[in-house]
């Protein structure tokens, strides 16, 4: 007689049982991970990113418009551009802080729906250490349709320092971006103790990773030479690899450039990023 998939017979060891039940539970726990509505597409959402056993962090999730269309559950295959940005210091104090200096900012109030993935996690009182972040790409690569050739860093302040602090930090993390666009970035090194982690800017053209820079000419946090270094360092191994917008204005001014709007070359901060990948 045939048996019905999935049924546990009484007619079976129970040996034979249990491998049945693992089997479905395997696949049922597949379903519920793979299916659930882990975005709302053209929408950020509330999610939560398990970064290791102990550490949980909030994010916001956006996802473009016809990412419906790509559930991994599906047939369709289509991949996505993943972009995470980092805030600054100034806007961890909640999630709706954290949207208030990004592009999530731009996303919410204009209309403006890019394709890619975008995460806008919130650092809890603490930096954007460079293995958050990396968690942070592991855990969108586990549950969202990530292009592993096109993943992005964009930050603010702290944040813009976090970009580079993450790339610094060994090779392994600079080959997986492609491209990064800081604004106002904090340092990453410290003079005191001789820790020059910007020195392994130099490995930028290893791995074809490409800079677009922002600060204000009049940068009351005195981070105007910081950047400015940090795209001498990259363009003194790498000619033509990093590049620096210098604008008017003090430690200010990010939506500004976030915006859609304003391009260079004929290229806003997005179209800029997504022309690189590894």
């Amino acid at each position: 007689m045939k048996r019905e998939p999935f049924l546990i017979h009484l007619t079976e060891s129970k040996k034979e049982a249990g491998w049945r039940l693992a089997i479905w539970t395997i696949l049922w726990t597949f379903c519920v991970v793979c299916c659930q509505a882990q975005a709302v597409p053209g929408k950020q959402v509330v999610a939560t990113i398990q970064q290791d056993p102990w550490h949980t962090q909030q994010t916001w999730v956006y996802t473009p418009p016809d990412y419906a269309a790509s559930n991994p559950c599906t047939t369709a295959k289509q991949i996505f551009p993943l972009v995470i940005y980092l805030a600054g210091i100034g806007d961890w104090s909640s999630m709706a802080a954290v949207l208030q200096n990004g592009p999530g900012h731009i996303i919410a109030t204009s209309g403006w729906l890019p394709e890619c993935i975008l995460l806008s996690p919130l650092w809890n009182g603490g930096w954007s250490n460079p293995q958050a972040v990396n968690a942070d790409i592991n855990w969108a690569e586990q549950h969202f349709q990530v292009d592993t050739t096109r993943i992005y860093l964009i930050g603010i302040s702290a944040g813009g320092g976090g970009c580079y602090n993450y790339i610094c930090t060994n090779q392994y993390f600079m080959s997986r971006i492609a491209a990064m666009v800081p604004m106002s970035a904090s340092a990453v090194d410290d003079i005191q103790t001789g820790r020059y982690t910007s020195d392994s800017l130099k490995y930028c053209a290893k791995f074809g990773l490409h800079v677009w820079d922002f600060c204000g000419n009049k940068d009351n946090l005195g981070f105007l030479p910081i950047n400015e270094m940090y795209v001498n360092k990259i363009n003194a191994a790498a000619p033509g690899y990093a590049k620096i917008t210098v604008y008017p204005g003090t430690h200010c001014c990010w939506l500004t450039y976030w915006n859609p709007n304003y391009t260079e070359g004929g290229l806003n901060w997005f179209d800029w990023l997504m022309q690189f990948h590894k």
